[in-house]
């Protein structure tokens, strides 16, 4: 890179970094999170992949070990398996669709490197294997999803030429039939950055990265008779991880992404309805798990939510800065094993528009080499397909869910609230911000409380007026842990939030 590139590269970082660290501090919110086990003792890295019933928000998961493709559904609490397939090639990644009726689709290589499409009703999987151009490629990318119109799947790949080279494709099947249409031909970049989106119409959206790597692509079209339309999402960096969705209603598609260059960080791409016009917007400056998948999804207000992987337990970071532990660190002294083991989750509310990310984790998960692993229910709670640990075997399959919506509105009146306090996780010799809401004029004090519930901090009780209220609050020095930020009121009111300190 010349020093000329290299300068205006430098200068965006130092302002990325600021940027995001006055979201980080202004942005923590409390969500809680749960997770049930949905397969254990896998020898092989399951990469799962969730999808939602849209009717009923039922979860499906699709995983697999070594040749055998599982599909688990939640009925009733419980989780009721089948076999998908046995003769997934072992290297293949699992690609998974649902259509608007509640059909479901899966995608992998066989044992015969063929590209693979089983699509099930309900009563078994019919399996698909006619897609031969998709075949010539088994390392390359490709993304599953389904036509809501036609009620049948389509794929985006990315495939060799005999000649050398790479092209980007896009296959639709109508009546067991398979059509073929180029999207690019210039080439992407090898790894994890390919994507599909299919919107309401049929209007298909693929996002991938430019032949040298340094812009994220978005290619559409309105119809099946037209050539794909190839549109700059943004430029400049080195693009390692897409994921992209379409907008209810416009269609307008929305990329995540991560970025691995002179700085690392996941970013936010719009379209604006009607307009043509792209937003950039950054999302989390902090390091990224490189080689893990950013996963978007879309409620149905066209709000964001994007999931993606720490580096290392957040538990167990040095005092540098979250997750920025170097590669060589001995596994064994992360908590639950692995090199990464947080998932962030990162959304906002507004649709359109730039406004800040509400950043919440999930400790010791691992969102694996798949870039189908988040979905939300319309009420907005995330639902996760994880495996742990990140060394095996054996792995585990877990169902991680958000007990309430992300982006949900605040508390109505009367009813007492904490947050989690900002930032968080934080340093245990800085100022804390805590934000909590009374139901009424009254004395309150916080305490700060060990794993074994002993009270390391205390801010006094002082009076607070009804409503919000956010005082700063200097409780360390403090070892590196997990903490409980404990607010009680004279009344006899209190709530619970954790709180995450790095050294």
């Amino acid at each position: 890179m010349s020093d000329r590139a290299a300068r205006p590269r430098a200068v965006v970082a130092v302002v990325t970094l600021i940027l995001g660290v006055v979201l980080l501090l202004t942005t923590a919110r409390a969500t809680e999170f749960d997770s049930s086990t949905v397969a254990t003792s896998l020898s092989s890295k399951p990469t799962p992949a969730i999808v939602l019933e849209p009717a009923t928000g039922i979860p499906h998961i699709l995983y697999a070990n070594q040749t055998t493709v599982y599909h688990a559904r939640m009925a009733g609490g419980t989780w009721l398996y089948e076999v998908v397939s046995t003769s997934r090639n072992s290297g293949s990644r699992i690609l998974w669709a649902v259509s608007p009726t509640g059909r479901l689709a899966a995608g992998f290589f066989n044992l015969n490197s063929r590209f693979v499409c089983s699509v099930s009703d309900g009563d078994g999987w019919v399996e698909d294997t006619s897609l031969v151009d998709a075949t010539s490629c088994t390392g390359c990318l490709q993304w599953l999803a389904f036509d809501p119109v036609s009620n049948e799947p389509c794929v985006a790949y990315a495939t060799a030429l005999a000649g050398g080279g790479v092209v980007v494709r896009y296959a639709w099947r109508q009546g067991g039939v398979w059509s073929v249409s180029d999207v690019d031909s210039t080439g992407v970049l090898a790894g994890y950055a390919l994507s599909l989106a299919v919107d309401d119409l049929g209007r298909p959206s693929v996002a991938y990265t430019s032949s040298g790597g340094d812009s994220l692509l978005v290619a559409s079209r309105e119809s099946a008779s037209e050539p794909f339309t190839r549109e700059v999402a943004a430029a400049g960096w080195a693009y390692y991880a897409v994921s992209v969705a379409a907008a209810p209603g416009s269609g307008a598609p929305r990329v995540a992404y991560f970025v691995w260059d002179t700085t690392e960080f996941v970013g936010y791409a719009a379209r604006a309805a009607g307009t043509g016009v792209w937003t950039d917007q950054l999302v989390d400056p902090e390091f990224f798990y490189f080689g893990r998948p950013v996963s978007l999804a879309l409620d149905p207000d066209g709000n964001p939510t994007i999931a993606y992987t720490r580096e290392v337990s957040i538990l167990a970071a040095p005092a540098s800065a979250r997750g920025r532990t170097p590669r060589s660190a001995d596994p064994s002294a992360l908590e639950g094993g692995g090199t990464s083991g947080w998932v962030e989750i990162a959304s906002r509310t507004g649709g359109e528009g730039t406004g800040p990310f509400q950043i919440e984790g999930v400790p010791i998960h691992d969102l694996g080499s798949g870039p189908q692993a988040l979905a939300v229910r319309p009420t907005g709670q995330v639902r996760l397909a994880v495996r742990h640990p990140d060394v095996g075997p054996p792995y585990t399959v877990l169902f991680v869910e958000s007990l309430e919506g992300l982006g949900a509105p605040p508390p109505a009146a009367g009813a007492l609230a904490l947050a989690a306090p900002a930032p968080n996780p934080g340093r245990g010799d800085q100022a804390v911000r805590v934000s909590f809401v009374l139901p009424r004029d009254e004395r309150a004090a916080l305490e700060l409380l060990d794993l074994e519930g002993r009270r390391v901090a205390h801010l006094p009780a002082r009076s607070y007026h009804a409503g919000a209220n956010t005082p700063q609050w200097s409780p360390g020095p403090l070892p590196a842990g997990l903490y409980w930020l404990r607010l009680r009121t004279a009344s006899g009111l209190s709530a619970t939030r954790k709180w995450v300190v790095l050294r």
